[in-house]
């Protein structure tokens, strides 16, 4: 029905750190913003953090300097998900793209998730039980769908 669902898009689906928030003042106001809302005004009690395949703004995170410099502000939200890139590049041959791709994206959602994790009155929400966080992944090209499993540490298809 009309105003179940409270939508957020944005580059990457990056959620900043709390306390970083303010450092992407131009970029973060209108996701912290939707975040502090969804929260305290609409009292959601689930948040999907959704990525999907073929995520332009994950690929950006490897541009190089000399591109994105001429996109300071796209360079500094994207900085946000440095650690993703970081780890990837630690798990994988560079060379290895696909692998790299899929990686990037469900890496990202784990660690908004963790982001999302750093405001306070989500964290008291989610450890009361009165908040459910989920990753989820969508894969464009076959309409499949994976749920993050934090037990297993691992997206698994439900569809």
């Amino acid at each position: 029905m009309p105003g179940e669902l409270f939508v957020v898009r944005n580059i990457a689906n990056i959620v900043p750190k709390y306390k970083e928030a303010h450092e992407y003042v131009a970029t973060t106001s209108a996701t912290t913003a939707a975040i502090e809302y969804a929260i305290k005004v609409l009292k959601v009690k689930n948040i999907i953090i959704c990525g999907h395949s073929n995520c332009g703004g994950c690929a950006s995170i490897y541009l190089p300097d000399e591109v994105l410099s001429e996109m300071p502000a796209t360079k500094k939200w994207l900085e946000v998900s440095r650690n993703v890139k970081k780890r990837v590049m630690q798990e994988i041959n560079g060379t290895d793209l696909e692998m790299r791709e899929w990686l990037t994206e469900h890496m990202n959602i784990v660690e908004q998730i963790k982001h999302l994790l750093t405001y306070p009155y989500v964290e008291e929400k989610y450890n009361k039980g009165e908040l459910d966080i989920m990753g989820m992944y969508y894969r464009i090209e076959t309409g499949e769908v994976y749920i993050f499993n934090p037990e297993k540490s691992a997206f698994e298809l439900v569809n």
